[in-house]
């Protein structure tokens, strides 16, 4: 179940930028919607058009806060979320990005520490289940390095950062900051409009004196839309503000004589990122040169910028008016049944679910070598894919599953940051067995569960809650139980 208010964690804001995109927005909201996490607010940041077509339920669009910004520049529109921020910790999020339920929780736990300012988390692909990024490290000509720590959480102090010119890398997607010390350095420079804007802030906190942390369990999962910089299908758009922000960023940590060896680098290794699309021809050389041109044009601009921060002045604290989650929210697995017209219905059930706030994640493996893909839709974690599990991330080779046993691994990778407390599953799946249900138990073991008294509260809840969203005939299509205990018989 959810987090309870009384539970000593500090006050967060979460702040999303955006700009343009309000489907791509209200899908964040109602991602953001269901984060476990007892003390949020969250502040929208935006343009008008974006704020006003923003479609979310009532009882999410009534909560959140949403200031006006119509610049084209993200650290103005971030300084403008720190301006108005009431929570102790500020932890930004892209618009096109939705954080797992548990993604504030595992975010805000390093500044447990006192001394760290600034903590980032791994970011899922597209396909939500690759990693884009999982951690990394910067020098001071912005040039990445692998993390070879391999521990869930990775803190660096400032001393060790700024000795060995090797800083934590922060990725703006799913970044937080204490904000007392964001306010100390001035907040993001606004002469860097797109492109390296946290990067910027993680190596003048170093120098400030404030350590950095990285966490492996704070997941977002990234849908990377396209914008003035990157168009459909990661092709090139205008390069010139990134351009821009490398130049500038290099102006401001870099010594001049090693400028040009670090604006050779970054041309080239920016150029060498369309290779693959070259050879597939979607990419010509023309567009190359082009990329390479607003590069140079863009560095050019960049070095002249003025660095422009936020004064402590310019920041006073708003009253913090706490995200309020409905208060008998459940996190629920349903597996679907066999069919297009099963499938359909249950995904629409789902949805209805998630309507009301609760946390639902939707099972509809098929037969067949198809790749395993999660994907936020209507407020639902989808889970696809074949029966065959293909060569991916941590798998050795093709494996052939059933349709249960599939939803069952599916369920079992995810239970750390989504663990049901309800599961359904349709009955041309239990074959009109009393067992109805399947689960993952805390010790992550499949169980097959039956009614049973002492969980008559929640079971009617459960029931009435089906009532309230379902068809007529929805009794006759899904059963509910309740995760039980060890206790209960396996499969």
């Amino acid at each position: 179940m959810t987090a309870t208010a009384s539970e000593a964690l500090p006050n967060v804001t979460v702040a999303i930028v955006t700009r343009g995109r309000a489907q791509v927005l209200a899908r964040a909201l109602i991602g953001v919607s269901q984060i476990d996490y007892p003390t949020y607010e969250i502040v929208v940041v935006g343009d008008l058009p974006a704020i006003k077509d923003c479609d979310v339920p009532d009882w999410i669009a009534r909560q959140v806060r949403y200031v006006r910004f119509d610049e084209a520049n993200i650290c103005a529109a971030r300084n403008h979320a720190i301006r108005v921020a009431s929570g102790e910790i500020i932890a930004f999020l892209d618009d096109d990005a939705v954080p797992e339920p548990t993604w504030l929780r595992e975010l805000v736990r390093p500044f447990s520490t006192p001394a760290i300012a600034a903590v980032s988390g791994c970011v899922r692909d597209v396909d939500g289940i690759a990693f884009e990024w999982c951690g990394g490290l910067f020098d001071r000509s912005a040039d990445e390095y692998p993390l070879s720590e391999t521990s869930d959480i990775v803190t660096l102090s400032a001393s060790d950062q700024t000795s060995a010119d090797r800083y934590l890398a922060l990725r703006g997607v799913n970044v937080a900051f204490c904000r007392d010390a964001l306010m100390e350095i001035g907040g993001f420079d606004e002469a860097i409009r797109y492109y390296l804007d946290e990067t910027d802030v993680a190596i003048r906190l170093a120098g400030a004196g404030h350590h950095a942390a990285f966490t492996r369990r704070a997941e977002v999962h990234h849908l990377r839309m396209p914008n003035a910089q990157r168009g459909h299908l990661q092709m090139p758009g205008n390069q010139h503000e990134i351009g821009a922000a490398k130049g500038f960023f290099c102006a401001q940590h870099l010594s001049e004589k090693d400028r040009p060896a670090a604006l050779r680098r970054f041309r080239a290794r920016r150029c060498a990122e369309l290779d693959p699309q070259m050879r597939l021809g979607v990419v010509r050389t023309s567009d190359r040169d082009r990329v390479d041109a607003e590069l140079a044009a863009g560095w050019a601009e960049g070095v002249q910028r003025k660095s422009t921060r936020l004064s402590v002045s310019e920041a006073p604290a708003a009253k913090f008016t706490p995200f309020d989650a409905p208060p008998q929210r459940l996190r629920m697995a349903l597996t679907t049944g066999w069919g297009v017209a099963a499938i359909r219905r249950a995904r629409r059930f789902a949805a209805a679910l998630a309507r009301l706030g609760h946390v639902v994640s939707c099972f509809s493996p098929v037969s067949g070598p198809w790749p395993q893909r999660v994907a936020f839709e209507n407020g639902v974690w989808m889970h696809t894919g074949g029966t065959w599990t293909l060569p991916v991330r941590d798998t050795d080779g093709l494996m052939a599953l059933g349709r249960a046993a599939r939803a069952r691994a599916e369920m079992q990778r995810v239970a750390a940051t989504r663990p049901p407390d309800v599961a359904l599953t349709s009955l041309s799946r239990a074959r009109k067995t009393e067992c109805t249900a399947i689960s993952v138990s805390p010790s992550g073991a499949a169980l097959a569960l039956s009614l049973r008294e002492e969980n008559a509260a929640q079971e009617r809840q459960i029931r009435e809650l089906l009532q309230s969203v379902a068809e007529s005939d929805i009794e006759a299509a899904y059963r509910a139980s309740s995760v039980d205990s060890a206790q209960d018989a396996r499969v």
